[in-house]
Parts: structure tokens; sequence; C-alpha cells
């Protein structure tokens, strides 16, 4: 019994001069998670003109059978290609993104008619000069006639680098007014920075193809605005 006592008294001792040594040494750990702060999220915003337009365009053309569908699509479609590479849209920036054949049928009635067949072939097209895109679209409908289907108009930034770079210079400076005003409310200095994370998206208002109407003389309008970057920053200051 006095052996164990022993041993149990030597234990907590070793324990103890270790306990002390830690404290006494010239590193401290502290638990993950420990670090404590003012914590902030600034946002930043910039904003400039497009310079690149992105547009899905093809043809949709119904037939009794599956080959008329598919023959009327596949002229239409080459004559639509060839009018975007007129305006000069090169190779490269044609994409097909979707090719389909589907079944039509009348529900009209309680007997299920099968109409025909509808084959939709759509390209996606780059367009790299912005006051091209009317000339594009005209073009393109002016060669595939009333087959022809425009599924969306989308404008980007080719290299959106210097727009972030000044977002993200006003997040920072927002989230160190945001935690300045924090530290004077709260009676206490503020130090800087333990920790920062980022988050970045491009924002643009959704824009709609107007339909072509009258004898085709009128070109049509498109406006590409202005996009928005915006960075958000998540800061962690310190507490003086």
């Amino acid at each position: 019994m006095k052996t164990h006592t022993l041993l149990l008294m030597a234990i907590l001792a070793a324990g103890g001069l270790l306990a002390v040594a830690c404290t006494e040494g010239d590193t401290t750990v502290n638990p993950p998670g420990s670090a404590t702060g003012i914590a902030v999220t600034g946002t930043g915003k910039a904003s400039g003109a497009p310079d690149i337009v992105t547009l899905q365009l093809g043809v949709q053309v119904d037939a009794v059978t599956v080959a008329a569908a598919r023959d009327g699509a596949a002229a239409s479609q080459q004559k639509v290609i060839d009018a975007i590479k007129k305006a000069g849209v090169a190779d490269k920036d044609i994409r097909t993104v979707r090719f389909s054949i589907e079944p039509q049928y009348d529900f009209s009635t309680r007997i299920q008619t099968l109409l025909g067949y509808r084959v939709t072939n759509v390209v996606n097209v780059t367009v790299r000069k912005v006051d091209d895109a009317s000339k594009v679209i005209d073009d393109a409908v002016g060669a595939g006639g009333d087959s022809v289907v425009v599924r969306s108009v989308s404008f980007s930034i080719e290299d959106p680098t210097k727009l972030r770079e000044t977002a993200r210079e006003e997040a920072m400076k927002d989230a160190r007014a945001r935690a300045g005003q924090l530290a004077n409310l709260g009676g206490v200095s503020l130090g800087g920075p333990i920790s920062i994370s980022e988050g970045s998206a491009a924002t643009q208002v959704p824009f709609l193809v107007p339909p072509r109407t009258g004898s085709g003389e009128v070109s049509t309008p498109i406006q590409p605005g202005e996009l928005e970057i915006t960075v958000n920053v998540s800061v962690l200051y310190e507490i003086k």
C-alpha cells in the first residue's frame, strides 16, 4: 500500500514539475480557436464596361418526319453559321452546345397524336467586339429566317484583374472602417489583422434580346451596360 502511495506521489510531483517547465519556457501553445478580437466583413465594388458578348443562337425546325426536320435544320443552321463567320466571328469562337430531336404530340384530346418531330441546333458564339453583336444577330436571323432562335445574350470582361484589385482595396477599407467604429464603441484600441479571407463574384443584370419586327431594315439594339465585380473580405482584427 505504501509502495502504491509513493508511486502516485512521484507521478503527481513529476506532473507539477512539467507544468512549471511549460509555463516558464519560451514557447506557448494556445488551443485551436482561441484567437479573439473584432470580426468584420468588408465589401468592395468596381464597375467596368464589358468587352465580350456571348450569344446562344441557332435553329428550330418542325417537320412530319425526323429526316425532313433534320435536313431542314441542317440547311438552316449551316446558313446561320456561314453568316456568323462572314460577320467576323472566328471558327474557335463558335461551339455547338445543343442538338436534339424530339417528337411533338397533340395533347388537346384524350388520344395522344403524333404531330411530327422537332430538331433544335444551338451554337455558343463569342463576339469579341461588343459593337459587332447586333450585326451578328441580324445576319444570323437574315440567313436562317423563321427557324432562327436566340436563347440568350450575356456579357463579360475578358480580364477583370484590375477591377477585382480595385474592389479588393475598397473591401479592406470598408472592413477597417467597420472594425474601427466597433472598437471606438467598445472602448478598446484596434490592432492589426489576425486573419483575412476573401470571396468574390461578378454580377450583371440579365438582358433579353428584343424580338425582331418589321422589314428587317432596323438593327437589333444591344445595350451592354456595365458589369460589377464584388469582393467580400472577412477580417479578424486584434484588440490591443
